[in-house]
């Protein structure tokens, strides 16, 4: 295995690794002891008609996101407009949120809603004082701000608060204080674990969820002054809980269940995912009727969303869904949800006629050839998905050569939001043949080496040993990382292959003195053996330059005017870039083609947070750089602040070198594969230069033939 494939390899067990603790910690399902007992967990699961509703708040005003609470009316939350903080009242028949005319003299630290009372309880600080405040949804003042000095300390690391039966409880880390309605104290209730997660009264209890010293979620109760004997039930989910009509609600990733006191029983009622629910945005939830559920949702990571009311109800007799189902495929199942869940949700929060859903095929425990060849066979039968979601690395051509991808150009010629003059031609060109167009990515990287144009040159292109001198005198430690011998002989080989194969006639030429001559010049390299301990002097090139990318507008700043994009290294010292996306194709036998069509121009509008690569979008392009050409401030590499802003120069050398790239082939990396594989003994000592280079030639040729 190459240093590369060790690299990927690793990279990918970190992140199954990083995704299984999420989901771990998520879920609660650590190991218990045998003295503890899980709650059992039954399902009553019933087919949900669902009523979805934008709720106008966003973006007039943006909510905190833990701090919003479902009354009969509407909702009641704490938002910020125009750098005003306020509690909000929105009514489900108003247009806009309204502010609750109240004094809070004070920074909003938590509130709850009395349900009983019509009450809004409110958490406030200031210079370290923390108050007590209540009032109805007109501002009328029920509760005048009071000091609550007991405050003070069980506020630090504040997690819930809710209020019934004039009893106020705030849930803080490591206790919680019980209040009365006038704000006294009755008691302290210490956490039993490592710190309280949330609570709710149900009845005349209080329930309260913690995390206990070994990871779990549990479940304790408090009542008429005293906490009940702790029975060690380990809970669900996160711990976040609501009151519900006959139980208390809660969630994982994938339900919603409701906990019943009385026989300790844990239902599953609702699936979150079938209703395009993402457990991450649920702010909150309530029951008031049987099997009737309200959920509020919004993201705060993209607080232009809107702020969404979604009512499922148990669906009459004989009603059933009426919007027809749209497929989408790729590799992997769950990184689509990862990557895609939220744009699918919000697709389907807005279609009336169709609704995406994730093909889950089995891919488990099957090599990347398996699972192509799978894919082609599903695409190729009757029963193919709808869309696919294709990445640089995997084999764009073998799928376009055998006709499975449905063309877009029909579609665009009908589209009232996008025109094939509505991208830049680099963005679908790869993705022609002949009249026809294939595929268009929302985002493109590109792939290049960014160096000091003072010390390479400001002329783009380089040969291989202009490439491997600059190299060799200018080496800088940009990230504390530099390149082992196998990379740098990756880079050389990127920019050079065909130098080395011919695809046509299916010819390889790895044993000839051109490529030992390579290998030599590759392996004399004096590289340091504690790059974090080097002097720097000059610049460590980057493999992913961009507009936005942190590293490049370090180096943009450090060398102004004089940085430039090299590309890859090759014999001709033409400049050579690469593309890097993924795209979304409508396949040929779908049955879907419209409804397809409609998450994909629905997909392409989508804002994109992850701003490190260019649109594809003209216009969207044009403002981003125009952005980019306005001060910002940035960090260096020392963490150091700094302000600066790209040149029109800059700028079009980027858009040149987009216009110049090409996506690099399959075949070109599954034969880099093969060199590095066997180049890695050459270089630690193990095997002689003409027994590896014999070895790659045989493989290599074998691979070509076959």
């Amino acid at each position: 295995m190459t240093t590369q494939s060790k690299r990927y390899f690793l990279m990918t067990k970190l992140l199954i690794l990083g995704l299984t603790v999420i989901l771990f910690a998520l879920s609660g399902c650590s190991a218990e002891p045998e003295e503890n007992r899980n709650i059992e967990v039954g399902s009553r699961l019933v087919e949900l008609a669902e009523e979805y509703q934008n709720l106008l708040i966003t973006p007039l005003v943006q909510p905190y996101s833990d701090m919003v609470v479902l009354t009969e009316e509407g909702i009641v939350f704490a938002g910020r407009s125009e750098d005003e903080t306020a509690v909000y009242h929105k009514k489900l028949t108003g247009d806009i949120p309204e502010a609750i005319e109240v004094n809070l003299s004070g920074t909003i630290q938590k509130l709850c809603y009395d349900e009983e009372k019509k009450v809004v309880y409110e958490i406030l600080s200031s210079s370290d004082t923390f108050f007590l405040t209540g009032h109805s949804c007109d501002g009328e003042v029920i509760l005048a701000e009071k000091e609550l000095p007991a405050l003070t300390q069980a506020a630090s690391g504040l997690r819930d608060m809710c209020a019934c039966r004039e009893r106020i409880a705030v849930i803080a880390a490591d206790s919680v204080l019980i209040l009365d309605e006038t704000g006294e104290e009755i008691t302290t209730v210490p956490c039993p674990g490592e710190q309280y997660v949330s609570g709710c009264f149900f009845g005349n209890q209080l329930y309260l969820t913690y995390r206990s010293d070994t990871g779990e979620v549990r479940l304790t109760v408090w009542k008429d002054g005293q906490k009940k004997p702790d029975k060690g039930t380990v809970f669900v989910g996160a711990g976040n809980i609501f009151a519900g009509r006959d139980g208390i609600l809660c969630f994982d990733e994938k339900y919603l269940y409701s906990y019943q006191p009385d026989r300790e029983e844990l239902i599953k009622k609702v699936d979150l995912f079938a209703h395009d629910i993402s457990y991450s945005r649920i702010l909150a939830v309530e029951n008031r009727e049987e099997d009737a559920y309200r959920f509020v949702c919004w993201d705060m990571g993209q607080t232009e969303k809107p702020v969404e009311l979604l009512t499922l109800a148990k669906r009459k007799e004989g009603e059933q869904e009426n919007r027809e189902i749209v497929r989408i495929a790729g590799v992997a199942p769950s990184m689509i949800e990862l990557v895609y869940g939220d744009i699918i949700t919000g697709f389907n929060r807005q279609s009336k006629e169709y609704k995406v859903v994730i093909d889950n095929m089995n891919t488990a425990d099957r090599s990347m050839d398996e699972v192509e060849a799978l894919l082609i066979s599903r695409m190729m039968s009757k029963d193919s998905p709808d869309i696919l979601i294709m990445y640089v690395s995997q084999n764009y051509e073998a799928f376009a050569q055998k006709g499975l991808f449905a063309d877009l150009k029909p579609y665009l010629d009908q589209s009232t939001v996008f025109s094939l003059d509505s991208f830049e031609e680099y963005t679908y060109a790869r993705y022609c043949d002949g009249e026809k167009v294939y595929g268009i990515p929302k985002r493109i990287g590109l792939l290049s080496f960014g160096v000091s144009g003072d010390k390479a040159g400001e002329t783009p292109g380089w040969t291989v040993d202009e490439f491997l001198d600059y190299y060799q005198d200018n080496i800088k430690i940009a990230d504390g990382w530099t390149p082992d011998r196998e990379e740098i002989l990756q880079y050389c080989l990127m920019g050079n292959m065909d130098q080395y194969v011919d695809v046509d006639s299916k010819k390889a030429y790895f044993d000839g003195d051109s490529f030992r001559s390579l290998l030599k010049r590759v392996k004399e390299l004096n590289l340091p053996k504690n790059p974090g301990a080097m002097e720097e002097q000059g610049f460590l090139e980057t493999r992913s330059i961009s507009t936005f990318g942190g590293l490049e507008n370090i180096l943009m700043y450090q060398c102004g005017e004089s940085f430039t994009h090299k590309g890859y290294p090759n014999d001709s010292g033409r400049p050579v870039y690469y593309l890097d996306a993924e795209t979304m194709h409508i396949l040929e036998n779908s049955r879907q083609k419209d409804g397809a069509y409609a998450f994909w121009e629905y997909y392409m509008q989508e804002r994109n947070l992850l701003r490190s690569d260019f649109s594809t979008v003209k216009g969207e392009l044009e403002q981003e750089l125009g952005k980019c050409m306005e001060p910002h401030t940035y960090l260096d590499a020392e963490m150091k602040p700094y302000d600066y802003a790209l040149s029109r120069k800059q700028a079009d050398n980027l858009l040149t070198a987009l216009s110049g790239a090409t996506f690099e082939s399959y075949d070109s990396k599954q034969i880099q594969e093969i060199i590095l594989e066997e180049a890695e003994s050459y270089f630690a000592g193990q095997k002689p230069l003409e027994e590896v280079c014999e070895n790659m030639q045989k493989r290599v040729q074998l691979f070509l033939d076959e």
